[in-house]
C-alpha cells in the first residue's frame, strides 16, 4: 500500500461508516491506494481505516504542496 497523503476525494454516492458520512467533495482527507481501494484514515488517533473500492470514487486531488505527492493526479500518469 502506498503511504497516506492528503487530499481531496470526490464521492460518486453517499455512504455512511460508523457515522462517518462521505459524499460529494471531501478535502483534506489522509488516504492511500492499493490495487483498486482507496483507504481513508479517520479518527483523532489515526488507527481506524475506512476503505471503499475505486468504482465508488470519481476522482481523487492530491495535495501538490506535498513534497513526497505521487505522480499522478486522479489516477492519470502526468
Amino acid at each position: 500500500m502506498s503511504a497516506y497523503m492528503p487530499a481531496t476525494v470526490f464521492f460518486h454516492q453517499r455512504v455512511e461508516i460508523e457515522s462517518t458520512v462521505y459524499q460529494g467533495e471531501m478535502e483534506n482527507l489522509e488516504v492511500a491506494m492499493e490495487d483498486r481501494w482507496l483507504h481513508v484514515r479517520v479518527g483523532t488517533d489515526g488507527e481506524r481505516v475506512h476503505s471503499f473500492p475505486l468504482p465508488m470514487i470519481a476522482s481523487v486531488a492530491w495535495d501538490r504542496t506535498e513534497p513526497t505527492a505521487p505522480p499522478f493526479v486522479a489516477g492519470r500518469p502526468r
